[in-house]
């Protein structure tokens, strides 16, 4: 096994347990409250001034933001888990190439 997918592994594994630690549940939970306070802070602008309209766009662009932020270590993970089978599939299939 290579150094690079070792660490890679070893970055999954810490992954792994921060995704189940009380801190990822707290992360969540706060993402989520604010992701419910920039949709409220929308739902109360009304854009009949310029200047409105352009507050609500900031806000459209930071609930996108937030939206993203809230799957963004799963799909870490999920990316990763990709990476490192491509790395091990490579891996053996360099080292049987290597014995023929």
């Amino acid at each position: 096994m290579s150094e690079e997918l070792k660490k890679r592994q070893e970055h999954l594994a810490s992954l792994e347990d921060f995704l189940q630690s009380p801190a990822f549940l707290g992360f969540k939970s706060g993402v989520a409250e604010d992701i419910r306070r920039t949709r409220d802070a929308i739902v109360s602008i009304d854009p009949l001034k310029i200047e409105d309209f352009v507050e609500e766009c900031k806000l459209r662009g930071e609930l996108r933001n937030l939206e993203m932020m809230e799957n963004v270590f799963e799909e870490a993970r999920a990316t990763l888990k990709s990476r490192i089978d491509e790395m091990a599939e490579a891996e053996l299939e360099s080292a049987h190439n290597a014995k023929q």
